[in-house]
Formats: structure tokens, C-alpha cells, sequence
């Protein structure tokens, strides 16, 4: 961690004033008390805290399960890997990495690891990367019970982290101002996903609008990793955060939204006689590069998708 970073947004300190226990294993105990402190910093103060040496089994021995584990092995990935394959849980691991391993990154993510930082990590987009994890879990109770709070946050819908504008411009910062920080980093890539065809009356029925919400909402969160951020930014446009993926990746991506979207279209069968044949859906891919300000990405990705219209597919992208 580096202790010169921006400030968390407003909104995303919010989300941490929770209850959930998180845990934290680390190979040092002086690893453990820094990244403690950033979880306290900011309003988490059920913590509890454990050395690979002591090698915890989460569910056995009244050691119950924790809302989300934190792992830096700080070098002994192996040892770390050895252990988390013991593990029976189903609750999300973030993983802390000296240096980005391809072999590492992969046996994590097959062990079951949500998320996986290449140190050093701005503090403020560590707290980003560890409200992402906990908003998977018991996400639709907590709307339930927070409701107000959670609308407050930016939280927008129960069948997933579907974030408003504001709260998904928050997030994209944070992801520039840790790729800043890198050097050996792999991109930042971002998506954005328009739906154009829309007539001027199905534009303000909010009927309509709710459909279309509830047809791509969960379509790109299906598409999308735990790690990846998802925003509506307008009512017929939605962007995608895409961390530590090149524009090649990111391709990837939007081939499988596309190949989602075509293989189940979008229809509105809560309006009777709306034909919905002339909206499509198109993607506008742009890379993250040195210098490059939030606003610019995303003015990338909106060349992307005029691209994307000029030459009729169904995505481009813009370097």
C-alpha cells in the first residue's frame, strides 16, 4: 500500500459502514496491521486477522465465515494457492500480488479468487475493489433492509451492481488513478453499450425504459466478471469498467454481449404492439493510455460505437 492516494468519493465510503466480518491473511503480521488500518480508515471495523502459518479452515473448529477474505501471501503464492484450495467456502477471495504471474493469476481465479490487485495499491482503490467484492453478497437482503441507504450509495438494481452515472464516474477514477500508479499494470479497457433505434415516445414512456432496463441490466452482468463495473449512464446507454484487460480482451467481451444480445433479442411485452425489430445495440471499445483523463476514455469509447455505425457492425474500438 502507499500512503499518498486520492480520497474515497463520498459515495463509496458509504458503502462500508457494514457489520460484515472480513478476513485477513497475509504472510507477515506488519502486512496484516497495514492493510487493517485502510479497512478501519474507512468505517470497517469487524476485522479478524490471521496468518498462512496459522492456516485457518473457515466452517471447522466454530470459525465461522467471514463476508470476504483478503489474501496477500507477499511472495508465497504456492503456500497461499495450498491453502485456499482447502478451503470449502463460497465467499469471495481478494487476492494482493507483489507482481502480476500469469500461472498465479490463473490458478487464483481457478481456486476460486474473485479478484486479484497487483501491488502497490492506492488505498483508496483497494476500499473500490472491496466494496465490489461485498456487493455480491446478500445483495438483494440488503436492499431489503437498507433501501434508502443502499439508493443513496448509487446501487440501482437488486438483480445485480448495476451502478447510477455518478457512482460509475467515481469507480473509473479510482481505476485511472491506480493504473497512474503502475508500471507493469496490464490495461484499462472500457466498454460502452448503446441502444439506438429508439423512438422519441418509447424514449420518455417509462414503461418502456424499465424493460430495456430489465433486459440489458442483467445481460451484461451476466457477461461481465465479478471484477468488471457496470453503470447506466443514460437510459439507453450503459458502460462497462473493464480493469487490467487490453483492448483485445475487452473484444472479447463485447463478442459475448453481442452474441448474447442476438441469441435472446429484446422485446417489450409489457407495451402490446411495440415492435422492437429496429433497436440494436451497439458497442464502442477504448483503452486506457498514460495521461489520458476519464473524460477522454469516455469519449473514445462514444467514437467507438459512431465507428461501429459507420462501418454497420456490431462493435469497434478506438486507440
Amino acid at each position: 500500500m502507499t500512503a499518498a492516494s486520492p480520497s474515497t468519493p463520498a459515495s463509496l465510503s458509504l458503502q462500508l459502514q457494514t457489520a460484515d466480518v472480513i478476513a485477513i491473511i497475509t504472510h507477515s503480521t506488519a502486512c496484516g496491521d497495514q492493510l487493517q488500518n485502510d479497512l478501519i480508515l474507512r468505517g470497517v471495523d469487524m476485522v479478524c486477522r490471521f496468518t498462512l502459518d496459522q492456516t485457518p479452515v473457515f466452517g471447522q473448529a466454530g470459525l465461522p465465515f467471514p463476508a470476504l477474505v483478503i489474501l496477500d501471501p507477499e511472495g508465497h503464492a504456492d503456500k497461499a494457492l495450498e491453502w485456499l484450495s482447502r478451503q470449502s467456502m463460497s465467499v469471495p477471495v481478494l487476492v494482493l500480488s507483489d507482481a502480476f504471474q500469469e500461472h498465479h493469476f490463473l490458478s487464483f481465479f481457478d481456486h476460486g479468487a474473485r479478484d486479484y490487485l497487483i501491488k502497490p495499491v492506492i488505498p483508496a482503490y483497494f476500499i473500490s475493489r472491496v466494496i465490489l467484492a461485498l456487493s455480491e453478497k446478500n445483495l438483494s437482503e440488503r436492499l431489503r433492509q437498507r433501501d434508502h441507504f443502499l439508493k443513496t450509495m448509487g446501487v440501482i438494481t437488486s438483480s445485480g451492481h448495476v451502478f447510477t452515472r455518478q457512482y460509475w464516474f467515481d469507480w473509473l477514477l479510482l481505476e485511472i488513478a491506480q493504473v497512474d500508479v503502475m508500471t507493469n499494470l496490464p490495461a484499462l479497457s472500457l466498454l460502452l453499450v448503446q441502444a439506438e433505434g429508439i423512438s422519441q415516445r418509447l424514449m420518455y414512456s417509462a414503461v418502456f425504459l424499465d424493460a430495456l432496463h430489465a433486459y440489458i441490466a442483467p445481460l451484461l452482468i451476466g457477461a461481465c466478471r465479478g471484477y468488471d463495473v457496470v453503470g447506466e449512464l443514460e437510459p439507453d446507454l450503459y458502460g462497462i469498467i473493464v480493469p487490467r484487460t487490453n483492448v483485445e480482451g475487452a473484444s472479447f467481451l463485447a463478442k459475448r454481449i453481442v452474441k448474447r444480445m442476438h441469441d435472446n433479442p429484446f422485446v417489450c411485452p409489457t407495451i402490446p404492439g411495440v415492435d422492437t425489430s429496429a433497436i440494436r445495440f451497439r458497442v464502442g471499445i477504448a483503452d486506457f493510455r498514460n495521461g489520458l483523463h476519464s473524460d477522454r476514455l469516455y469519449n473514445k469509447a462514444l467514437e467507438a460505437i459512431r465507428k461501429a455505425q459507420i462501418d454497420g457492425t456490431d462493435f469497434a474500438s478506438v486507440t
